[in-house]
Order: structure tokens, then sequence, then C-alpha cells
């Protein structure tokens, strides 16, 4: 296997960074995109993830406040 580039380093970073709570917008200015359209084309799917376990953990908590 060949050694990691920057690029790669990039998309293992930047989804990593919004699965754990940095907004996109913080995301995009490290990356240095010129648009955060251009971040959350790109990492979107690590957003739609973020909002399943949002939902997930909003539905245990009012389940288990019943």
């Amino acid at each position: 296997m060949a050694p990691y580039n920057a690029h790669d380093l990039r998309h293992t970073n930047a989804p990593r960074l919004m699965s754990i709570g940095i907004s996109a917008k913080v995301v995009s200015e490290r990356l240095d995109h010129s648009n955060i359209s251009i971040t959350l084309d790109t990492y979107f799917h690590v957003l739609q993830d973020a909002q399943k376990e949002a939902a997930e953990k909003i539905d245990n908590f009012f389940s288990s406040t019943k």
C-alpha cells in the first residue's frame, strides 16, 4: 500500500472533525475551501450520519421520560 498523501489526509480529517461536532464552516476554513458549499458537497454524508444519530438520541430521550 502506498503512503498517504495530503489529499488522502484531508479526506480523512474533514469527516472525522465533522463527526465529532466541529461545524462545517470551521472545517471549510481549515481546509481553505473558498466556499462552505464545497465542503458540504464533498462531506455531506457525514452530516447525514450525524443527523441520524441526533434523531436516535432525541427519540431515546423522549422514550425514557414516559
